[in-house]
């Protein structure tokens, strides 16, 4: 039943990225980027059918916060959808906003890829029946590597760190997405018109390169925060990152919002902010009563397993761990 239900969400998820490409020929990226919060409106609703879970008035008041935020938005933002030819693709991407904003993006990303890296434990227990494969041999230089890199740093605020890494550059690497999304359903639009074909040209394929590398990288993060750490931290904050990069980019790559008026700047800007406010809020919803029960069994033994794992790790025997299916959740 598990493998199923893992199978019928990777499916969902490859279904719902295709709408997702679909739609970027009917919107502009500022304006999908914001619909990004409705993920928590709709969870609302799906959360007592698929998972049991009780909604409380606490979470209909942060939806509610959440949905007027994501109205205002979608009212006061861009609604104009131009195609672009590659020719006037390249010509947004080097003019010095995009390129400085390029040079920031890359060093953003880069920094926390980066910090990732050096903090990440190859041989880690994220469920009670999930591990990560690898050799005792390797975990053991994992780990000395990490000590070499971070060696002032304990392993809770590494855990503290990491849970906080995978949703971020999960959310930094969708915003692109969303950019390369719509470039390249604008080239096959201008295609289909009849103006010329842009699959002649070297440029339209490295833009869908891009875009399938941005792709796999926010799901490979995404799906990473989701094995370790709880989706009700990892998910808010997957999506704040994910709407304000989309809405970063359209606003230097685009320019967007250069046909609004000061009016709905403002307006745009504050539905955009009391979104987030209410996905921040969400991530900080207390734990329901049957995860205190297991957080409350769990910590006693807690002190138990670092040895057990201690041992493990600097133990000679060659073993390799065995791995079960992890969980993909589509958002």
């Amino acid at each position: 039943c598990s493998t199923f239900l893992w199978y019928g969400g990777y499916a969902l998820q490859l279904l719902a990225a295709l709408f997702d490409v679909a739609s970027f020929g009917f919107a502009p990226v500022s304006l999908l980027s914001c619909m990004g919060a409705m993920t928590l409106v709709f969870n609302l609703w799906l959360a007592p059918l698929l998972c049991g879970e009780v909604v409380s008035l606490r979470d209909c008041k942060v939806n509610c916060i959440v949905f007027t935020g994501t109205l205002l938005s979608l009212y006061f933002g861009p609604h104009e959808t131009p195609t672009y030819s590659l020719e006037q693709l390249y010509g947004m991407i080097t003019t010095t906003e995009s390129l400085i904003y390029l040079i920031a993006l890359c060093s953003w990303i880069g920094t926390l890829v980066f910090l990732w890296s050096a903090l990440k434990d190859d041989d880690v227990t994220t469920d009670d029946n999930t591990t990560t494969t690898t050799t005792i041999d390797n975990a053991n230089n994992n780990h000395q590597n990490n000590n070499l890199k971070c060696s002032n740093w304990n392993q809770t605020t590494r855990e503290r760190v990491l849970r906080l890494l995978y949703p971020v550059i999960a959310g930094s690497f969708g915003g692109n997405t969303v950019l390369c999304a719509k470039a390249c359903v604008s080239l096959v639009q201008t295609t289909l018109i009849g103006d010329d074909n842009q699959f002649w040209y070297g440029g339209t394929y490295i833009i869908f390169y891009i875009l399938t590398m941005c792709l796999g990288m926010q799901l490979y993060f995404l799906d990473g925060g989701m094995n370790r750490y709880d989706a009700v931290f990892v998910v808010p904050i997957y999506v704040c990152f994910w709407i304000t990069s989309g809405i970063l980019g359209a606003m230097f790559f685009f320019q967007e919002v250069t046909t609004l008026s000061t009016t709905d700047i403002v307006c745009f800007t504050g539905g955009v902010c009391l979104s987030l406010f209410g996905i921040l809020l969400h991530s900080t919803r207390p734990p329901s009563k049957e995860d205190s029960h297991s957080d409350a069994t769990t910590t006693g033994t807690e002190e138990e397993e670092d040895e057990n794992q201690h041992f493990m790790l600097n133990s000679n025997y060659g073993s390799v761990k065995d791995t079960t299916s992890t969980t993909l959740v589509s958002v």
